[in-house]
């Protein structure tokens, strides 16, 4: 092969490149995109709650621990015509093992009907509650403060200072 046969196979590569370069609308100008190193997106763990009571389908529903209430009453097929929301903070955000109750009617009306939540009261609601002081109140919220929201009535009693009778005589002033 002579030199100038070398000269037009490498002048015909070019061109072919060339040609396939604006073949596929490459602009060196464009700018591309490049990932950031640090995503923006959060990940949430995985929470199990139960729903049950005056819903379409009560059970147990794996949500993130982004979701409300409201959310997981929406996963559960809503509330029945016998069901009322009126003892739900729908906007709270889930915690693992929360058991999410929607009461009857006439069930909110009779047990709910002036009862101290636990789990949102002040220190002034918790010592309205005959048999809880000045500092059974704030254990109570520094309870709550470092380990969520309560789940059940019950673990009222793994605050110190609450005991098995102490539970057993407020437990009708309370609720979630």
């Amino acid at each position: 092969m002579s030199k100038k046969h070398i000269f037009i196979i490498l002048g015909i590569l070019v061109l072919l490149g060339v040609g396939v370069y604006f073949s596929l609308d490459i602009k060196a100008d464009e700018e591309t995109y490049v990932p950031s190193t640090n995503p923006s997106w959060t990940y949430y763990e995985k929470c199990l709650v139960e729903v049950k009571g005056e819903v379409m389908r009560p059970g147990i529903y794996v949500v993130d621990e982004s979701y409300c209430i409201n959310d997981c009453i929406i996963l559960a097929g809503g509330v029945t015509k016998k069901g009322t929301l009126d003892n739900l903070k729908l906007a709270s955000k889930v915690s693992d093992g929360l058991t999410i109750v929607v009461s009857t009617i006439s069930e909110n009306t009779t047990n709910n009907e002036n009862k101290i939540s636990i789990n949102t009261a002040t220190l002034e609601e918790l010592t309205s509650i005959p048999g809880i002081g000045t500092v059974i109140a704030n254990n109570i919220i520094i309870y709550r403060n470092v380990n969520g929201n309560f789940k059940t009535l019950e673990d009222l009693m793994n605050v110190q200072r609450v005991s098995e009778n102490l539970f057993n005589k407020i437990k009708e002033y309370i609720t979630l």
